[in-house]
């Protein structure tokens, strides 16, 4: 977010918000982007983060289909990039060819431009791909009927394997993808061949011409969140589109389960949790988590979380331990306990309650007994501590 307000953006636009998490994520994308604001700058922001903890070399591409986008592409970029030690070149037909020459020599970050100008570079042994971890093809402008695509799959060729390509298309190219035409119709029927670098007016190529596997691997397709697509994000894979519909429809019948799990996971913070623990996972979080897919780790914990509460009740029952806080004991110590003890399973334990005095631990049915039998009256944490099953509170009051 710093670098997106040095550039004098004030906030995330709604586009921003819902396809940033899974740009940065390893998955090949198609991106319905016709129309959206911010689309440039998405990408863009990827990109400069990605730079930071990568080697020397090229490390990303972004090719347009006109020159004058690839220039607004790179006019982005050196305000975003403008407080980072990155170097951009752009790569166009209008340039001095001289000069791109020597700009390539100096290893750049990032390289922009059209497909015909790079395709020229990669010929003449300029451009060295094999750091490449990002292609950007901005296929908003001029794609049709201009041999684009092909031009694109001779430059994918050349490109290392394990990559991310991320595609921003119109509708009517995510359309065609979906119905199985690949990038077909968008094929050389009149333009530059890019093997030959050749103008052409050959018929246009059978959808079976194009192998698109170059280009993207099984991408997801992220639409646009008007009344064609109901903001739905799915891959091309049917089913997995259905049980995501399901499971987001399940959402709402579960608002009160969230408010109890957020509750409990606020107190356990507060009252139990050792904080220097805490502040190591956090640690986690930040070094393995990028930050826009941080709010999804939590939801998708907060998830099983309340899926694992749900099912509690049914097959544990709860202990009576006599330690507590007072003798600084914190919850991974009882788990520690129980399971050097009596060799269970972390799956055998539930939720663990630490008070000042005492503790409740939810445990397996079965193995109940046996936990009672072998640590009541062991030592631990400098005295004999009592394990009992807890008494509910309607056997308190009578």
């Amino acid at each position: 977010m710093r670098l997106m307000r040095e550039a004098g953006y004030d906030e995330l636009t709604a586009f921003q918000r819902r396809v940033m998490p899974f740009f940065f994520g390893k998955r090949d994308l198609l991106v319905d982007a016709e129309g959206e604001r911010g689309k440039t700058a998405a990408y863009l922001l990827l990109i400069l983060i990605r730079s930071r903890s990568r080697r020397r070399g090229i490390g990303s591409l972004i090719l347009a289909a006109e020159e004058s986008q690839a220039g607004r592409i790179y006019s982005e970029f050196k305000k975003l990039a403008k407080s980072q030690a990155l170097n951009g070149v752009i790569l166009a037909e209008q340039r001095n060819l001289r000069a791109e020459e020597g700009l390539l020599e100096k290893d750049p970050d990032v390289i922009i431009g059209t497909p015909q100008r790079v395709i020229v570079h990669i010929r003449r042994g300029h451009c060295d791909f094999s750091s490449l971890g990002t292609l950007v093809i901005h296929a908003l402008e001029g794609s049709a009927g201009l041999g684009f695509f092909e031009d694109i799959q001779f430059i994918a060729s050349k490109l290392p394997r394990r990559r991310q390509s991320i595609i921003l298309g119109s509708h009517a190219l995510v359309a065609g993808w979906e119905e199985g035409l690949g990038f077909s119709k968008f094929g050389a029927a009149e333009g530059t061949n890019a093997e030959t670098g050749s103008s052409s007016a050959a018929e246009p190529s059978p959808k079976a011409d194009l192998p698109t596997g170059i280009i993207l691997r099984r991408p997801l397709i992220l639409k646009t969140e008007d009344g064609r697509s109901a903001g739905a994000v799915r891959s091309r894979e049917r089913k997995t589109g259905r049980k995501k519909r399901q499971e987001a429809d399940t959402v709402d019948n579960e608002k009160e389960a969230a408010k109890e799990a957020i509750a409990e996971i606020l107190r356990a913070i507060r009252e139990e949790e050792d904080p220097d623990v805490l502040n190591a996972f956090r640690r986690y979080i930040r070094r393995y988590v990028p930050i826009y897919l941080r709010t999804y780790v939590a939801a998708y914990l907060l998830k099983r979380a309340i899926h694992r509460i749900e099912k509690t009740p049914e097959a544990f029952t709860t202990l009576f331990i006599s330690v507590g806080k007072n003798r600084k004991v914190f919850p991974r110590d009882l788990v520690n306990l129980f399971m050097r003890n009596l060799n269970l399973r972390r799956s055998d334990i539930g939720e663990i309650k630490v008070l000042d005095n005492y503790s409740f631990m939810d445990i397996s049915l079965d193995r109940a007994s046996d936990a009672i039998s072998r640590l009541s009256g062991k030592n631990f944490r400098g005295r004999r501590i009592t394990v009992n099953l807890a008494r509910k509170k309607s056997e308190e009051k009578s």
